[in-house]
């Protein structure tokens, strides 16, 4: 027997209901993403303590901003140990390489070269 085929009007039923149920699941997953920053923010980030005067706030600042030097400079010569490792490695890839060309190099001369007569 052949099987019965779904009329259009139960197709779209249900379809349109798969996709309503869909919307509610990503209505549901945003609103959860949004709860976990908000905990995530509240776990990690304590609230900010603004000192009362403008004096007490410029003080901070410059606390903040001799911080962020420091970080600066650490960064900066971190860097730069970086780029001396990064070119010592590439200097030694490069020699390894020519040893490796000189190696190949020798090994088919002696056997062009020495073979017995």
């Amino acid at each position: 027997m052949s099987e019965k085929k779904m009329s259009s009007s139960r197709k779209h039923h249900l379809k349109s209901v798969m996709l309503q149920i869909a919307k509610d699941l990503l209505e549901a997953e945003a609103i959860e993403v949004v709860e976990e920053k908000k905990r995530y923010m509240n776990e990690n980030c304590p609230a900010l303590d603004l000192p009362g005067s403008l004096g007490e706030l410029q003080e901070m600042c410059k606390t903040i901003h001799h911080q962020l030097d420091k970080v600066d400079e650490e960064r900066y010569d971190l860097a730069g140990k970086v780029g001396k490792c990064d070119k010592e490695i590439d200097d030694l890839r490069i020699k390894v390489d020519l040893y490796d060309l000189v190696i190949d190099f020798t090994d088919s001369f002696l056997s062009i070269y020495a073979r017995p007569r």
